[in-house]
Formats: C-alpha cells, sequence, structure tokens
C-alpha cells in the first residue's frame, strides 16, 4: 500500500514493514508522487516529486487475492455487517485529487496509464471530477445527470449528495443500485425503484432527470425512464457531490458504514449533466448506438 501518514508518503508490506518519506505532501500543493523498484538493489523507494524520499524493503509476491484499487480505504476490519467497506484504521479514504496514475516496466519501456482502466472500486475522485456545486435539486429547472456504468455488484452508491464524509441525513440525495436496480433516494423524502437489472457486467447508460413541468424525477436505464417519483428538494448547503462513494447512517473515521448503499464496484465513466430545454432521453441514447 503507497500511502500518506502524518502528512508524508508511505509504502508498506503486510508483516514485511514500512518506508516512510522525509517531505510532507498534505499542503494543497499538487505532487508528483510514487513508488520505485530498484532490482538490482532489490529495494523499494518512495519518490516526491522527482526525488527519492525513503528507501527499504524487499521484494514480496503479489497475492492472488488481491485487488488494485485507488484512494480507497484499507483496514484491518471490515465495517459491521457492510461485507465491503474496510474500517480505514491503516489508511482511510483519500481526500483530494488523484490524476495521471501510471505504471512504467523499465525493462520493457511500456507506460501504462492506469486511471483509465477500470478498477475493484471507483470511489476515488480524479481532477476531472464534477465540482460540489451541482445541484440536483432542480431549482436551476430541468436537468439530465448520465454516466456509464459496469458492475456485476448488486450494490452500490452511483453519485450522491450526502453530507461529509458519506454520511446520509435528511435532504440528501443519492442515486445508487439496490438489488441490481437503479435507484434515487432523498433523505426522509422517498426513493424510486428502476425495473431494469443493471448488475450483468455490461455496460449501462444510467442517469438521473428532474422534469421540472411535471416536478419528477426520472431514473434512467439505457435512455429509457426506468422508474419516476418525488418532487424537488432543495439540496442542503452542507452536502457534497461524490461519485461511486459508500453513503451510509454512521461514519467509522472518515469512512460512511454504507448501509445506504457501498462503495460502487465495478467501472464508472463519461459522468455528464445537461440543464434547460433537453432532449429525449431515448433519443439521444438510440443516436449515440448507432453513431458507435
Amino acid at each position: 500500500m503507497l500511502f500518506l501518514r502524518a502528512g508524508r508518503l508511505c509504502f508498506d508490506i503486510g508483516w514485511e514493514g514500512c518506508i516512510t518519506g522525509h517531505t510532507r505532501v498534505d499542503d494543497d500543493v499538487e505532487h508528483e508522487v510514487g513508488l520505485e523498484y530498484a532490482p538490482e538493489e532489490n529495494r523499494y523507494y518512495v519518490l516526491v516529486d522527482g526525488c527519492r524520499d525513503g528507501g527499504g524493503l524487499r521484494a514480496v509476491p503479489d497475492h492472488a487475492e488481491t485487488a488494485f484499487t485507488i484512494g480507497r480505504a484499507v483496514g484491518r476490519c471490515l465495517l459491521g455487517n457492510v461485507c465491503d467497506v474496510a474500517n480505514g484504521d491503516m489508511a482511510p479514504d483519500f481526500r483530494g485529487e488523484i490524476s495521471h496514475v501510471t505504471h512504467t516496466n523499465f525493462s520493457t519501456g511500456i507506460c501504462t496509464p492506469l486511471d483509465a482502466l477500470p478498477l475493484q472500486s471507483a470511489a476515488v475522485r480524479f481532477s476531472d471530477s464534477p465540482p460540489h456545486s451541482i445541484d440536483l435539486s432542480g431549482s436551476g429547472g430541468a436537468f439530465c445527470l448520465k454516466v456509464i456504468v459496469k458492475t456485476v455488484s448488486p450494490r452500490g452508491c452511483v453519485l450522491s449528495k450526502a453530507f461529509q464524509d458519506g454520511l446520509w441525513r435528511n435532504g440528501g440525495k443519492m442515486l445508487f443500485i439496490r438489488n441490481g436496480l437503479l435507484c434515487f433516494a432523498i433523505g426522509r423524502v422517498g426513493c424510486i425503484e428502476g425495473r431494469t437489472r443493471v448488475d450483468d457486467d455490461v455496460e449501462h447508460e444510467v442517469g438521473l432527470e428532474y422534469d421540472l413541468g411535471a416536478n419528477s424525477y426520472h431514473v434512467l436505464v439505457d435512455g429509457h425512464r426506468d422508474g419516476s417519483g418525488l418532487h424537488s428538494v432543495p439540496d442542503h448547503a452542507e452536502a457534497q457531490f461524490t461519485v461511486g462513494r459508500a453513503v451510509g447512517h454512521y461514519l467509522f473515521g472518515n469512512v460512511a458504514n454504507g448501509d445506504m448503499a457501498p462503495d460502487f464496484r465495478g467501472d464508472i465513466r463519461g459522468l455528464e449533466m445537461n440543464n434547460g430545454s433537453l432532449p429525449d432521453p431515448e433519443e439521444e441514447w438510440l443516436k449515440r448506438q448507432k453513431a458507435c
């Protein structure tokens, strides 16, 4: 695990040891950080802004059951009855921006961009993620928000305007998957549930539409209105927009327990939001399919 502790970059191998860097990187300034393995020395180095900032440990084979993730909490225990959210006692979810993740094999010279690959979790907020100011209340008029997902998990948060660290409270809003179906919930107001399963390991364009004339929300699956209901409720001033992040009624450190929806498992990409006079979502989806 490559992580921050006390503001410094660290690399840990379970039961083997930990390297701690010397330079603080929690100063709200962009830093290029990384991990280097030098085979001639059989030694790892943590890198900060092009410099070796600390070194040690020897190579240990990756375990066959481990999965590569970015920005996701790592811990020794799982949270309560939520089987896929770690408690973060080793390192909590990353807070900030992560971008341009690459892996370079010096033997072959091949550089692979890792932040373009489907990951075990999409909870990371990359630098091109949308701002917290996105409004899901409909106060600015009709809107349509769409994203492409691919998953085999029957549960997971697609996007939300929840409170600090994913806390679910009155007025929160969340587009999520429950029992394989796309749902949209407003805290203490109600929930819309779709009819089409989207946990089939196939890409689906899912989304949320607000119809100003009808004062009603629609959940969208592949261009179809798959469920409708609820009325506009103002976004709470403290709610924050996130993508793929667990939402729940309780916190463990800075990790929500995910009892409303755990971290999304699979691939999330292509987030779009349109406001104002909107075209028919099914017609737009069909046009894109023909273009492909």
